[in-house]
């Protein structure tokens, strides 16, 4: 299967679950973005983009001129939350940018499950991110992903989740923000601390 989302395409302003666009299948797939996603809101997970768990084969390119913007994902239980999900599949930025996206946790027992949110790009169960060009800035989370969220962790696919960061930019986001509701049903962002990668579920030894 293939899908182009060119240039002039905008996909805004939308209430979803689980993803503006959310991909999941055993055929190879393969999605080539260079218009603009913005403005959605999901009541679960991601209101970006979704490559999701289960099966692998799922390819999203990002060229120059793509945009994911003003998008706000929240979640009310244990899943992990980013403008960008990666799992069981592989995410390819050449350009573009995924900016001013926002993350917050919803639901009860915060303390446990409000840190694994990242506004920007969250890699996890075997999912595969590629930088070679665009900007991931100005990105605000309540959890601990500002830009991308990491964690080593596969999903019964022998593929242990990996990032490979070649080129591009990474600057401006913040992590552990206060979040509280405002009064048109939307969320107001406070605090935070700088951060634009973290890693998760990681050792890191040997390091003299």
């Amino acid at each position: 299967m293939y899908c182009l989302i060119d240039k002039n395409a905008r996909i805004h302003d939308n209430n979803v679950q689980n993803g503006t666009i959310y991909l999941q299948g055993s055929d190879k797939m393969n999605l080539d973005l260079y218009g603009k996603i913005y403005d959605n809101v999901s009541s679960r997970s991601t209101a970006g983009i979704w490559l999701a768990n289960n099966f692998s084969g799922k390819t999203v390119t990002m060229y120059d001129g793509a945009e994911i913007t003003g998008n706000t994902s929240t979640q009310a239980g244990g899943e992990f939350v980013g403008s960008v999900i990666v799992t069981c599949g592989t995410f390819k930025m050449v350009g573009g940018e995924i900016s001013d996206n926002y993350a917050a946790y919803i639901g009860n027992n915060s303390e446990t499950y409000s840190k694994y949110l990242s506004a920007g790009v969250a890699v996890w169960r075997g999912g595969h991110f590629e930088m070679d060009g665009g900007a991931i800035k100005n990105n605000k989370s309540m959890g601990i992903g500002g830009g991308v969220l990491y964690r080593a962790e596969d999903y019964g696919n022998n593929q242990v989740s990996r990032v490979h960061l070649n080129n591009g930019e990474i600057s401006n986001n913040l992590m552990q923000m206060t979040v509280s509701s405002d009064e048109n049903n939307g969320f107001d962002f406070e605090g935070g601390k700088s951060n634009d990668i973290s890693l998760d579920n990681v050792s890191l030894t040997n390091n003299d």
